[in-house]
Formats: C-alpha cells, sequence, structure tokens
C-alpha cells in the first residue's frame, strides 16, 4: 500500500493507495484519529485494519467511530470506549 499524507494546520490527511487506486483515506489530529474511510469496494479486505495500524505507528492513541463498523475496528485492535463514540488505546 502506498501512503502520501499532505499536512494543513496540523491535521495530517493521508491517502492509501493499490495498485494506483485509491482504498481509504484517514485523518490525524495530535494524537487523534478521525475519518478512517475505505470505499465500498475494497472494504472486507483488511484496508480498514492496515490503515489503523498506520496511524497508531504515527501515534495515534485516541479515536473517534462514527459508525459501528468503526467502533468494530477500533475495539478489535484493542482500544477501549471511554464514552460513546470516543475510544482510547491502552489502559488508563
Amino acid at each position: 500500500m502506498i501512503v502520501t499524507a499532505k499536512t494543513v494546520s496540523g491535521v495530517v490527511r493521508l491517502t492509501y493507495r493499490v495498485d494506483g487506486k485509491i482504498v481509504g483515506t484517514a485523518r490525524l489530529v495530535s494524537t487523534t484519529i478521525g475519518d478512517i474511510f475505505v470505499n465500498k469496494p475494497q472494504q472486507r479486505k483488511g484496508y480498514g485494519k492496515a490503515i489503523l495500524e498506520d496511524m497508531i505507528q504515527r501515534g495515534g492513541r485516541f479515536a473517534i467511530a462514527v459508525s459501528e463498523g468503526g467502533r468494530r475496528l477500533l475495539i478489535g485492535r484493542g482500544f477501549t470506549e471511554r464514552q460513546p463514540g470516543y475510544f482510547y488505546l491502552g489502559s488508563r
């Protein structure tokens, strides 16, 4: 997977490509992961997990989930729901 990143005003917007086609995007603000999106035809192929892992490697420790799929993705990786839709990685 090829990743391109663009930073504007402290917000890192990432685009993930496979064979030249965009499979997903994500956003990182400081240590907060947001807006992980995987194109519909590419879903259920592990791209969401790969994007989440990349975001963690970039320092993501907190996350916001706006869908049930996002919630499952975060919980499956070990994030804990702090309050509805807000998650953190690690024990607190």
